[in-house]
């Protein structure tokens, strides 16, 4: 696998993003909150070799500039979508995680004449509602907010993770550190105390879809933030819409089940 690291203007903030090699039609990739480009490796050597990857860092997150204050799933999507206008003649598939996948849905949205298919990956479609404030996974969010007011480098965010609560054991704390030594505090202020989902409607966004578009749902018995209920709406919303259910993955589905994840999302593509 070969990627290299480029810097894209948006107009706004300056976009750090990975590509691949040229081997198929571009698959551009967006990651969850908190989280950068590399957060997809497990699945980029495979996703490399069939598609003309494109991951990129959120602004505020991985090596993207920062723009305190403007944090919301429209301002990410706006990067986005200069992104891809300026990039590809052609329309592109688009893959989302989480955050990432809220922010695809507004992209496909926008720009529909650009977007050939959509991959959300275990969409969080409650979190749509409004702050984080008060949610089962607040507390994770203010040990984080509190770690940074600590300190900013790896060492110092790795030993206060293993501290913590919510430590997840020594590797899952490496890659969460080397995560949020490179984020912009302010990137969790606003899930915690602003409204980041301002001006977002996922029901309209989802009826809204002209593309085929792939749910991929992770397995409730490990931990899923895009449940069955919610799923089977999006469906009757949306004929377009189908989905898919990794075993034994949790949220982060790319790196949980990377082999399997792999295998839906080709098949997906190639069905097109």
């Amino acid at each position: 696998m070969v990627l290299s690291e480029r810097k894209f203007d948006s107009g706004t903030v300056e976009i750090n993003y990975a590509v691949g090699p040229a081997n198929g039609n571009p698959l551009v990739m967006l990651h969850g909150i908190s989280n950068w480009w590399r957060h997809f490796l497990p699945i980029l050597p495979d996703l490399c070799f069939r598609y003309h990857v494109h991951a990129l860092d959120f602004r505020g997150c991985g090596l993207s500039g920062r723009t305190p204050g403007s944090y919301s799933v429209v301002d990410y999507a706006a990067d986005v979508i200069a992104f891809i206008e300026a990039n590809f003649p052609d329309p592109v598939d688009l893959l989302g995680h989480s955050l990432g996948a809220h922010v695809a849905l507004v992209v496909g949205n926008a720009i529909p004449d650009r977007i050939r298919s959509i991959i959300l990956e275990d969409l969080p479609i409650r979190t749509a509602d409004g702050r984080l404030q008060g949610r089962p996974y607040q507390p994770i969010f203010d040990t984080w907010r509190g770690i940074l007011k600590q300190t900013s480098t790896f060492e110092g965010i790795y030993r206060l993770l293993g501290e913590s609560d919510v430590s997840r054991g020594s590797l899952s704390d490496r890659i969460r550190a080397r995560s949020l030594a490179l984020l912009d505090p302010d990137v969790l202020n606003a899930f915690v105390e602003r409204d980041p989902f301002d001006g977002y409607d996922p029901e309209t966004l989802t009826k809204g879809l002209a593309c085929p578009t792939l749910l991929v749902q992770a397995d409730a018995a490990v931990f899923a933030r895009l449940e069955d209920p919610e799923a089977e709406r999006m469906m009757l919303l949306n004929s377009r819409i189908c989905r898919t259910t990794v075993a034994e993955a949790g949220h982060n589905v790319h790196s949980d089940q990377p082999e399997m994840l792999v295998r839906a999302i080709s098949d997906f593509l190639e069905s097109l």
